[in-house]
């Protein structure tokens, strides 16, 4: 009896593990995106990308007329209904400018679940947002909306996340 006691403990623990690895956990990496819509062919906001796992560059090179025509995009994420979730980044620019952060629907109407306008600075400045998704979403996208800066606007983005809480 006591085998099988200390081999039900080994299975919980194994799962609660495995609970623990299967957490969102989105971070900086190939699977981000440079949404540059002039460049795509449905806006007119022109950008360049540099993607690492460590850091993100974005030069404006044309301003878009819409904030969501240059991206930097993760999609493709699976979001859990009434999961909290913390959006966390640090960016800075060569020129001050705004910008919007967001989580959204990433098909059909693209309705936010989470938006935020930030202000950017030339030095470095993190921030940190938490929101409680209102409903499951299979195909939503983690944005840094863009296309308002300046051409020639250098964006610098470190320490971008995504996590449930």
């Amino acid at each position: 009896m006591n085998r099988i006691y200390k081999g039900a403990i080994s299975v919980v623990i194994t799962l609660l593990l495995s609970w623990n690895v299967a957490a969102l956990e989105v971070t900086l990496g190939s699977a981000w995106q440079g949404v540059s819509a002039g460049k795509d062919g449905w806006g007119n906001g022109e950008a360049s990308f540099a993607i690492s796992s460590s850091e993100a560059t974005v030069r404006i090179d044309k301003a878009g007329t819409e904030n969501y025509h240059i991206q930097l995009k993760r999609p493709s994420l699976k979001l859990k209904k009434s999961q909290e979730y913390l959006v966390e980044f640090t960016i800075s620019a060569n020129h001050p400018t705004t910008a919007l952060v967001i989580v959204q629907k990433d098909y059909d109407d693209y309705a936010p679940f989470f938006i935020e306008e930030f202000e950017v600075g030339t030095e470095p400045q993190s921030f940190s947002y938490r929101f409680k998704m209102p409903k499951k979403d299979n195909n939503s996208a983690y944005s840094l909306l863009l296309g308002d800066a300046k051409p020639g606007t250098e964006f610098t983005v470190r320490a971008i996340r995504l996590s449930d809480q």
